[in-house]
């Protein structure tokens, strides 16, 4: 299903969009018929607009199930590295494990550490541990 809305979502943009720029700029033609432009506005109102909104929500909602999905996935894995590793987990192995750069797995941590009011050590050479208590 993801699929067939990116696929929607990539045609119906620029169709509306084509067909919306066309029918404006006739619309606002001076040299347009009065015939021309009743046809512009009922070929924007029926194939631009509509495409171009449905063309959106797609896009929309293709971005928030992203954002929810990405959400979810670094929930898990960082509940299953707290659960594994005894409330102990650095930057590093947080970032292996969720598949991010080292600055978003420190932020996410620094996140949820200020969350559960977690701990956290610091070795001689930089690196983070936090300490999440049960």
């Amino acid at each position: 299903m993801k699929l067939v809305k990116k696929i929607a979502a990539g045609i119906l943009l620029p169709f509306g969009l084509a067909i919306v720029i066309l029918a404006t700029a006739d619309l606002l033609n001076k040299n347009s018929t009065a015939d021309s432009k009743e046809g512009s506005a009922a070929i924007l109102v029926l194939f631009g607009l509509p495409s171009l909104g449905l063309g959106s929500w797609f896009v929309w909602d293709l971005t928030q199930k992203s954002r929810a999905e990405k959400r979810d996935r670094l929930q898990d894995a960082f509940y299953q590295l707290v659960e594994a590793n005894g409330g102990k987990i650095t930057v590093l192995r947080f970032a292996k494990e969720a598949d991010l750069s080292g600055a978003e797995a420190k932020q996410y941590l620094e996140e949820k550490a200020k969350e559960f009011n977690a701990s956290y050590d610091v070795n001689e050479q930089g690196d983070i541990t936090y300490r999440f208590t049960f």
